[in-house]
């Protein structure tokens, strides 16, 4: 018996199939590929437009935050957001870990580096005329 017979056996009922069988492989096979090959595509784009852009420092002022829950996989996870206004009272809204995320509250002023739309980091000025808050 030779070493490639479960092959030859797998092979020989795949030739055994009707036509239609055969098309609807390739079928559904080429549509996994472009689905792979589209997202690898499109993550590369998203990484180098991230590198495009150029790094930021503004002034601005903590707005909102926000928390989603995710469930995936690997259990339950959540994503952490901050919404900051510059001072022409634009927004970006951006995601960040959940250390950086508490460390800020709304109404925080100070600096923040962006790229993109990848937070890098936030500068609190703090307030000493208000006794050391942000008011």
């Amino acid at each position: 018996m030779r070493a490639s017979a479960p092959l030859t056996g797998f092979v020989d009922m795949l030739l055994g199939l009707p036509w239609y069988f055969h098309i609807l492989f390739i079928f559904v096979m080429s549509l996994t590929g472009g689905i792979c090959l589209f997202l690898v595509i499109r993550w590369l784009l998203n990484v180098l437009h991230e590198r495009i852009n150029a790094e930021r420092i503004v002034a601005c002022s903590v707005v909102a935050k926000r928390t989603v829950a995710v469930r995936g996989v690997r259990g339950r996870r959540e994503k952490h957001y901050i919404t900051f206004e510059f001072r022409d009272r634009t927004r970006k809204e951006l995601r960040v870990d959940a250390n950086q995320f508490g460390e800020v509250i709304e109404g925080d002023k100070g600096s923040l580096t962006y790229q993109g739309t990848r937070y890098k980091a936030f500068i609190r000025v703090i307030n000493l005329s208000t006794g050391g808050q942000n008011g």
